[in-house]
């Protein structure tokens, strides 16, 4: 027998070295198991909301507002639940690795697993309105209001034919009154503007976020080519 087994032995007959109990072991692998779940659960949930905010960009004016698609691309990443993602993902893959056999799996294969059960889930999320109604509630939140504010502000550029903001008075179904997201009043002709992606059938109403798609025609005056909706809140 090695030396360090004859000391190991001489420790437990001395009362030195104590049983560790069955359920510490069972606990430490149901918490880390457990934490695994959550942290997929959550990261799906942060994929869906990726989803909902990038699928929801109107693709097809981005080149309008933001010649480019370097600085189109740059602008409408959804920067906040991209890293959430990503610290969730990284937790995973350590977590994974703290299992009685995790780390006999390749890094790679873990990582690619989570994100595939992750991007399942977060579709299937997607697909019952989940971030849609999450989205609608984190932006009571001011710094969370405040932090997309600044890329939705490039869907308000009159100059290049999109305007964006709240509609506070509709003129005999010709014209509306529209508050834009810099609080300026515009008086816009909708005459003959179509009715656009997102709205449907809906009909215009005061209070109604909205996008009107056309040119300026003078100072404080705008004409619609088309309205979309911008949908609840303050979100465009």
């Amino acid at each position: 027998m090695s030396e360090i087994a004859n000391k190991i032995m001489k420790k437990v007959k001395d009362g030195a070295v104590t049983k560790i109990p069955k359920w510490r072991f069972v606990s430490k692998r149901v918490f880390i198991w457990g934490s695994l779940v959550v942290a997929i659960v959550l990261g799906a949930f942060a994929v869906s909301m990726m989803m909902f905010q990038i699928v929801n960009v109107d693709w097809d004016l981005l080149p309008r507002v933001a010649p480019g698609a370097g600085f189109g691309l740059f602008k409408i990443v959804p920067y906040f639940w991209l890293l959430i993602a990503v610290l969730l993902f990284v937790f995973v893959y350590f977590d994974f690795r703290n299992t009685r056999k995790g780390h006999r799996y390749n890094g790679g294969v873990v990582i690619g697993v989570s994100l595939l059960i992750a991007f399942v889930l977060g579709l299937g999320a997607y697909f019952i309105r989940t971030p849609e109604r999450a989205d609608e509630m984190f932006r009571q939140m001011p710094f969370y209001e405040d932090m997309h504010m600044g890329r939705e502000m490039m869907w308000n550029a009159p100059d290049v034919g999109v305007l964006a903001g709240v509609i506070i008075e509709i003129r005999d179904g010709k014209a509306i009154i529209l508050e834009d997201m810099i609080k300026h009043v515009w008086e816009v002709d909708i005459e003959k503007a179509k009715i656009g992606k997102g709205v449907g059938e809906k009909v215009l109403a005061v209070g109604d976020r909205i996008k009107a798609v056309g040119e300026i025609i003078s100072l404080g005056k705008f004409r619609a080519e088309e309205i979309r909706f911008g949908g609840a809140g303050r979100r465009f």
